[in-house]
């Protein structure tokens, strides 16, 4: 995987200031190297819809793989290097996904939409990474009687719905090993001056890094998860994003968990499908 160096730095928008500081570029111009001190809080709900909407919902490449599965997480990142100490929260939505290239091969989930509530994120994600970021309000939960409920927003208005409940802590004494080949996503930037034409189209995926991400704690729990549809007025650039989520039908609720984790990688192990 490749790094940046001080004689080799990275550069985001506005470039006339020089090499941007993000996730993978200290200020001193290397990688950051106490990744291990974040932290993170989890909450997932998967459900069962059906497999004509989730087909509907690949770009080019990709074919749904396995049973019609929608797993909505919610994440809590705390004591972050690259943001000083600081963190943030976002919101996924992933579908089981097979990508078919010239050259790869891969199955996993497909990251469909990523909302986080911190601009610096977003920007760092969409352009180095190719996550589909949007962004929105995500206010730290409300918790009654042990159970989380969780919210979404945009300028106030709700579209988002989700709570969990522990039914009972997991054991973690023999963590089951990744089956997957990484999360996958599909990066997209139009051509300026010609919008109907792509500048940057292709799959990419982040492969997962062995101990990178350690859980600390998981709970089995019962959950739910409900997209709220709304108006171009509620929502007047994302009203298309929610509204094919609110549509796609929840037979039944598959699995719900909690964990707290510590560690991560940097991402700059994400790497160009071809």
């Amino acid at each position: 995987m490749a790094k940046v160096t001080p004689d080799k730095p990275m550069y985001r928008m506005p470039v006339s200031f020089g090499p941007t500081p993000g996730p993978r570029q200290a200020p001193e111009g290397g990688p950051f190297s106490d990744l291990q001190a974040s932290r993170r809080r989890s909450a997932t709900v998967t459900f069962r819809s059906e497999a004509d909407q989730l087909t509907a919902l690949m770009p080019p490449g990709f074919n749904l793989h396995g049973d019609p599965l929608v797993t909505i997480e919610t994440h809590r990142l705390s004591n972050l290097h690259w943001l000083a100490g600081r963190g943030y929260n976002l919101l996924t939505v992933k579908i089981p996904a097979e990508f078919t290239g010239k050259r790869d091969r891969t199955q996993g989930p497909l990251m469909v939409v990523m909302w986080e509530d911190l601009p610096d994120a977003i920007l760092s994600g969409r352009e180095e990474l190719g996550y589909n970021k949007l962004y929105c309000e995500l206010p730290e939960p409300r918790v009654l009687k042990g159970r989380e409920h969780h919210a979404a927003t945009w300028l106030g208005h709700k579209f988002f719905d989700m709570w969990v409940e522990p039914i009972e802590e997991v054991s973690l004494d023999h963590p089951a090993a990744p089956s997957i080949d990484g999360v996958m996503h599909y990066k997209y930037i139009p051509k300026t001056g010609d919008w109907g034409v792509a500048e940057t189209a292709y799959a990419a995926i982040t492969p997962p890094v062995p101990g990178a991400l350690r859980v600390l704690r998981k709970w089995n729990c019962s959950g739910s998860v409900e997209f709220l549809k709304s108006t171009w007025e509620e929502l007047p650039t994302q009203y298309h994003v929610i509204n094919r989520l609110a549509d796609l039908k929840n037979l039944e609720i598959v699995s719900a968990s909690m964990s707290e984790a510590e560690g991560s990688t940097d991402l700059s192990e994400q790497k160009q499908l071809l």
